[in-house]
Formats: structure tokens, C-alpha cells, sequence
């Protein structure tokens, strides 16, 4: 007997070692790896470091966008909510009545809390008055901002906790788990565990200097006495801090060292009454805002999932990007900077540095760092002072950009005096870098953050809109330069064939299809040449008969032709800001694709009717009529990787030779209609001075436009009224020594003739070329 039980003693010995064996064995061998992971993972702290945005330069090396080291102040999410003083309120009341809190009602309890909570939240209160005073913020704005971080880290929550429950729902139903009340009360529990956004801190704002912040820091462990029950008879005191929940944080702001700068012009190069001696100085504000965008600080989950893509299409960066624990360190936290506008949000995987990452072991003190590395540098085609000098062309404060006596006649919407908004790009025609892109009216990142309905809602002058690609122009006549190349090419029209100007296209219609000239003299270009006219001459004067009868010629499937294959109809994807990027089209818009009629054909070939483009693509058209058909798309962002391609038009050198000789005439002839301005005394002044040796081809334009109206009381009941009216201004032309190098496409809004209010800025264009060594 004694013997068996010493056995079955033995058996379950045995099976004890062999049960807790085998346990060892799966711990360390089958799960000794993972195990082991986590065991050294809770003896390392990680401590991760900011990363720096890498920064926007112009074609020279000038900075225009570039980080900013700072002090921001930050504050605990919890006393944000108003939990710390609720938590702290009721603390307070637990100790003060410890007898009668066991035995409270929630509704006593909460009755009691009530008491002292006042004085936990005037603690907090006065930390905000101290925060927006070293900040120079107003406390409406910091409540406001406050609202915000709520708003977005609550709906943060709400989307967790929706996946959490989800999935957990999902692993329950995979293992035939049932879903009871008690189990669904535990996930939600599980799910509304808080994030580790509502446990940290969030800034709210930046000091107003170094100074300021360093003086506030200093005094960020000071502690105060308060009695929170003292006007209820009760004596006990609490130590709290001074400013409850705050964090002075280094931060990366960003600033734009250009984005005011002054520009001299001398008055010696200007028309009429505005020409005098000397200089005048004119302050341009907003600098390259439609091409730069901003940041915003407060990345989403959008941002988020989008650089997710970006890594996912490039193993490169993504290995590059990859910590070893699998970590992105480019990833975006909630306070992070992001570009959301132009150059700054599309480029912003470049820019975006990676964290770096201080790790400290617990059990040994040792310390490993791995720096952050910073964003990448963007640069642009852009030459900043060209650009300011542009800028500075268009400004109202010069005049040229102001309705003028010698514009023409003044309408009742736009009297003397009053700003015109417009658009200007510079292109060098053998790259296809755009070396300026101004659009006016523009505006400051301190308008944006202190009176953004300024630029958004406006409805009139549209200061965020990029005029230069994304708002939509009839071409005018600039365009019939490219007609004249095309119709020769195709067949339709002999390269010396002459067309006889009758002031009117069709017979007997005196009052359809009118060339200029007849519409406002009642003469014709065959009265005043004394013969039919060439091409060349038809370009020099304009006529539109001899275009009419081009596009009458090309059909409409043919014109639609001639203008895709100057680059009509495609986005160049360059990524500047103020609005999408216009791609421009031609037939009729109701109903969509609806065919391009004759009489469609005969206003496209003056620029008319059916068709749209914007004054980037102006100049791209003129870049391929000077390069004999090569169109070479262009770009504002400086890629050396990136291939450039090319694409030829099938142009007749000798009908570009043709329209380059019509252009010049345009410009230097004084029957061409960019040669002169008549002042409203009856004196003629040339509208160029160019530099010594500099020759210059040009085409106006005059474009009809629709009136632009206005709803005065929004969706009321009164009618909308005329804000604008009239034609829009153009002027696009080649420049160069002895070939040309440049492009200039000059467009302005409800100004009316080309030669007279577009040529002058045209002109200071050019003298800004020369100033900044491009002669």
C-alpha cells in the first residue's frame, strides 16, 4: 500500500514537472523572443525629438520660407476640459467633509464639489490672463483655440473608441463569442480608455519674444495658497501651482523673411503724369503668398493617410523614414506644423523632417541618441526680387494699376482712381522656368490670421485667388499670333495669301463679326494700308476680319486643335496656391460638349467666343511660337531628378518667322497697336523704353468679358448689381537681345485696352529684368 502511494505520488509529481516544463518551454523558447522583447521594452524610456521643416528657396538661394525656432505655451488637456479643477474641487471636498461624503447622495456630493470648484477655476483663469499677456493674445482668441483642441481631440476619441468597438465585436463573432450586455458594457469600457492626446499638453500659443518666455518659465514652479471654502466659513487651505497645467515647449514656428519687401521704381520710366524725377518707393506686402501657402499647426488624420501613401508608393523614403521599431518618424501628432496651402502643402513630404529619438535604459542609466534629421529643401524657379518687382509694377500705389485718364473713358463701376486687380508671369523660354507669378490683389499671413473674411469674403477683388492659373480668361487677341502659325501649318492659309479687311465679315452685316476699327471709326485696314493685308500686317494691327476668316477656315474641330496644341486643356500640377489650377477649354460649357459650331470658330479666331485659358497658359502658347513648336511645359518647382519632357507642334518655320515679324511691327511700327498711347491732351507717348539692344515682340489684347456681379444682401430679396464692367486688358510679349529669352504675359481685369493699361507694366517688367541682370 505504501508502495502505491509513493507511485501516484511519483505519476503526479511527474505530470506537475512535465506540466510546468512544458510551460517553460513555450515561454522561453516558443515565446522566449517576444517575451524578452517586452520585458526590455519596460526598461527603456524613449523620448522623442521635434523634427525642423526643411525650407523654400528661390532660382538665386534666397530664403523664402524658412523655420523659426520659438517658445510656444502649452496646457494640460485636463485643464483644458475643466477636469483638473473639478478633480482638484473634488479632492478639496472629500477631505473637508470625510464623514459626510460616504454617506452623500451623487447629487450632495455634486452639491459640495460646487462650492469649492470657483476657486480652483479663477486659478486657471488668471494663468490664461498671464498667458495672453506674454503672448499678445487676446483671451477671446485663446478660449476660442481652446474650443478647437476640445473639438478636435474629442472627435479623435469618438472615432477610436468606433474602431475599438468594432474591432472588438469582430474578434468576439471570429471566436463565437456571444455579445452579452455584461461583455458590451466591458468593450465600451475598453474602448474609451483615453489617448494619449487627452493626457498631455497642447499649445495654444507663442511668445511674444524670448524674453517674455524665459521670464514666465522661470516662474512656472511657483506655488500659491488658496482657501476654496473660505466665504463658507471654512479655513482649510490647499498649495496649488501658480499656473496650473501650463508648459513653456520649443517649438518651430515658420517665417517668410520676404514676404514685405520694399521695391524702388524710378518715376522716369513711367507714363504721362506719373513720369517724373527720382524714385518712388513702393512697400509690396504679401510676397509670393499665391505661390508659398502657410502651415497650420494641427496635423489630421488626412495628413496622416496621405503621407501613408506617399511612403507606400517610394521604398526608399519609407526605409529612410522607418524607425526600427517600426515607427514612422515622420508621423504627424496633433500640434504638428503642416502646410495647407501652395508650395508649403504641396511639397510638404519633402519638407516634412524626420523626430529623432533619445533612449535611456532603466537598469543600466545608459543613454543612445539618434538625431532628428531635417526637411528637405524645396527650391523654386522663382527669382524673389523679380517677383517683388512685378509686384511692385502692379501695385495701385504706382498708378499703373489704377483707372487713368488715358486708359479710355471711365464707367459709373470704375472711376478714376480706382484699383485694378490682375495678373502677371514671367517665363524664360529655353527652360520653361517661371521666373515670376504675381497675381493682385494679394495679401499677409497677418491678414489671414487676423481678418480672414478680408480674403475670403471678399466677393469683388478675390484677394485669395490666383489669377495667374486658376481663374479663367478669354484670350483676345493675343491669341492670333498662334492662329496665324496654325492656319498656315494646316493648309487653310497660303503663308503670303492677303485677306481684304471689309470692316465686317459678312455681306451686308455691317453690325456682326466687325473688325475693331470699324466699330470705331467706320474705316477698314484695306482703306488705310491701301491693299489686302499679310499676315504679318494682320498681326501688327490686329484686324480681326483677317482672323475671323482663320477661323472660319479652321472649323470648329480644327480651332479646338489649335488650342490644345499650344498646351490648352491640361494642368501643369505645380502646386502654388489660390484656388485649383485651371486647365482651360474650349466649346460651349451648356450643355457640356456640345459641338463647336462656325460662327463658335470665327470669334475663336480672335480669342472670342467658346474658349478660356489663364495668363500662364498665355505665356506657355508664346514660349512654343518662339521656340518654332517645341512646347516645353513649365515648372516652378526646381526637380533635378524629375525628367523633363517635351512635347513638338507641327509649326511652319516660316509662318513663325511670319508671326515673330508681325510682332515685332506690333510693337514698333506706330500703326502696330502696342507701339504707342495717345494722352487724353492728344500727345502720343511710345509704350516701351527698353534697355540699349533690347528688342521686343508683342501682341494686345482686348477682350470682352461678362459683367461681374454682386448679390448685395446675399441670398435676399434684392436684385445682384454690377461690381465690374468692361474688357479685360492683355499684353503678352517676347523679349530678348538678339533672339527672345522671355516671355511676359501681363493680364488686367475690367481695364479695357491692352496697349494702354496692360503695356506699361508690360514695360516696367522689363526694366525689372534689366535691373535684375537678365540683359
Amino acid at each position: 500500500m505504501f508502495h502505491r502511494r509513493l507511485l501516484l505520488m511519483a505519476a503526479l509529481l511527474v505530470v506537475a514537472l512535465t506540466l510546468v516544463s512544458a510551460r517553460l518551454g513555450v515561454l522561453t523558447i516558443a515565446k522566449g523572443e517576444a517575451m524578452r522583447s517586452i520585458v526590455e521594452s519596460r526598461l527603456i524610456r524613449q523620448t522623442w525629438t521635434p523634427a525642423v521643416r526643411g525650407r523654400i528657396l528661390d532660382r538665386k538661394g534666397r530664403l523664402l520660407a524658412v523655420p523659426a525656432p520659438r517658445y510656444d505655451f502649452a496646457v494640460d488637456y485636463p485643464v483644458l476640459t475643466g477636469d483638473w479643477a473639478t478633480r482638484r474641487a473634488t479632492a478639496f471636498a472629500q477631505r473637508t467633509h470625510a464623514r459626510e461624503w460616504a454617506e452623500a447622495t451623487p447629487a450632495q456630493r455634486d452639491a459640495l464639489v460646487a462650492r469649492y470648484l470657483p476657486a480652483y477655476e479663477r486659478a486657471v483663469q488668471e494663468m490664461w490672463h498671464v498667458v495672453a499677456e506674454a503672448s499678445e493674445t487676446p483671451l477671446g482668441v485663446l478660449e476660442s483655440r481652446s474650443m478647437a483642441v476640445r473639438r478636435r481631440v474629442e472627435r479623435m476619441h469618438e472615432q477610436v473608441v468606433h474602431t475599438r468597438v468594432t474591432r472588438a465585436v469582430a474578434e468576439d463573432q471570429a471566436r463565437g463569442r456571444t455579445l452579452t450586455p455584461e461583455r458590451e458594457a466591458e468593450i465600451q469600457r475598453r474602448a474609451r480608455q483615453p489617448l494619449d492626446v487627452q493626457r498631455t499638453h497642447h499649445v495654444l500659443a507663442t511668445a511674444a519674444s524670448d524674453r517674455s518666455a524665459f521670464e514666465l518659465k522661470s516662474r512656472l514652479g511657483e506655488r500659491i495658497t488658496i482657501r476654496p471654502g473660505e466665504e463658507f466659513g471654512i479655513t482649510n487651505e490647499e498649495d496649488i501651482l501658480r499656473f496650473p497645467g501650463l508648459h513653456i515647449v520649443a517649438g518651430e514656428g515658420r517665417t517668410y523673411p520676404l514676404e514685405s519687401v520694399v521695391v524702388d521704381v524710378h518715376r522716369s520710366t513711367l507714363p504721362g503724369p506719373l513720369r517724373g524725377q527720382g524714385v518712388v518707393e513702393i512697400e509690396v506686402e504679401g510676397l509670393a503668398t499665391h505661390i508659398l501657402g502657410w502651415v497650420r499647426r494641427g496635423a489630421t488624420r488626412e495628413h496622416q493617410q496621405a503621407r501613408s501613401t506617399w511612403l507606400a508608393d517610394r521604398p526608399d523614403e519609407a526605409e529612410r523614414a522607418m524607425h526600427t521599431s517600426g515607427r514612422d518618424r515622420g508621423r504627424y501628432d496633433s500640434d504638428d506644423e503642416v502646410g495647407v496651402w501652395g508650395i508649403e502643402a504641396s511639397q510638404e513630404p519633402i519638407l516634412r523632417g524626420l523626430r529623432g529619438l533619445i533612449e535611456r535604459r532603466l537598469d543600466t542609466g545608459r543613454t543612445t541618441h539618434m538625431p532628428a534629421e531635417a526637411g528637405r529643401d524645396v527650391r523654386l524657379t522663382i527669382d524673389a526680387m523679380l517677383q517683388a518687382r512685378v509686384h511692385a509694377a502692379m501695385a495701385p500705389e504706382l498708378g499703373l494699376a489704377t483707372v487713368q485718364d488715358w486708359h479710355g473713358p471711365a464707367t459709373p463701376w470704375m472711376p478714376v482712381g480706382t484699383p485694378l486687380n490682375g495678373a502677371a508671369v514671367v517665363l524664360e523660354i529655353e527652360t520653361g522656368d517661371i521666373l515670376a507669378l504675381v497675381s493682385t490683389p494679394s495679401f499677409t499671413r497677418a491678414q489671414l490670421r487676423d481678418d480672414p473674411s478680408s480674403i475670403f469674403h471678399d466677393v469683388v477683388d478675390a484677394p485669395w485667388v490666383n489669377r495667374a492659373v486658376a481663374k479663367p480668361y478669354p484670350p483676345g487677341s493675343i491669341a492670333k499670333a498662334m492662329i496665324f502659325c496654325s492656319a498656315v501649318s494646316r493648309g487653310v492659309l497660303a503663308l503670303d495669301e492677303r485677306i481684304v479687311c471689309t470692316g465686317h465679315l459678312l455681306p451686308g452685316r455691317t453690325d456682326d463679326y466687325q473688325c475693331w476699327i470699324w466699330k470705331r471709326y467706320r474705316v477698314t485696314h484695306q482703306e488705310d494700308f491701301g491693299h489686302p493685308l499679310r499676315g504679318d500686317e494682320a498681326l501688327m494691327v490686329s484686324c480681326n476680319i483677317f482672323f475671323y476668316t482663320l477661323g472660319r477656315r479652321l472649323g470648329g474641330p480644327g480651332i479646338a486643335e489649335v488650342y490644345h496644341d499650344y498646351g490648352l486643356g491640361e494642368t501643369l500640377g505645380l502646386g502654388v496656391g489660390g484656388g485649383e489650377e485651371f486647365a482651360g477649354w474650349t466649346g460651349r460649357r451648356d450643355p457640356p460638349d456640345s459641338p463647336i459650331i462656325i460662327p463658335d470658330a470665327i470669334l475663336m479666331g480672335i480669342g472670342q467666343g467658346p474658349v478660356a485659358w489663364t495668363p500662364l497658359h498665355a505665356a506657355r502658347a508664346m514660349a512654343v511660337l518662339a521656340r518654332y513648336g517645341v512646347d516645353l511645359p513649365p515648372r516652378i518647382v526646381v526637380s533635378p531628378d524629375a525628367p523633363r519632357r517635351q512635347r513638338w507642334v507641327s509649326l511652319d518655320p516660316a509662318a513663325v518667322r511670319m508671326s515673330l515679324a508681325g510682332l515685332r511691327l506690333a510693337v514698333t511700327d506706330q500703326r502696330g497697336t502696342g507701339h504707342h498711347i495717345i494722352m487724353p491732351e492728344g500727345g502720343r507717348e511710345p509704350i516701351f523704353t527698353p534697355p540699349p539692344g533690347v528688342q521686343i515682340w508683342g501682341k494686345t489684347g482686348t477682350a470682352q468679358a461678362p459683367h461681374l456681379m454682386v448679390d448685395p444682401d446675399g441670398e435676399g430679396p434684392l436684385e445682384p448689381v454690377i461690381a465690374r464692367q468692361g474688357d479685360h486688358s492683355w499684353f503678352v510679349v517676347l523679349v530678348g537681345r538678339d533672339q527672345p529669352r522671355y516671355v511676359i504675359a501681363v493680364l488686367m481685369e475690367y481695364a479695357g485696352s491692352g496697349g494702354k493699361v496692360s503695356g506699361p507694366i508690360v514695360n516696367q517688367i522689363i526694366q525689372a529684368l534689366q535691373q535684375e541682370g537678365y540683359f
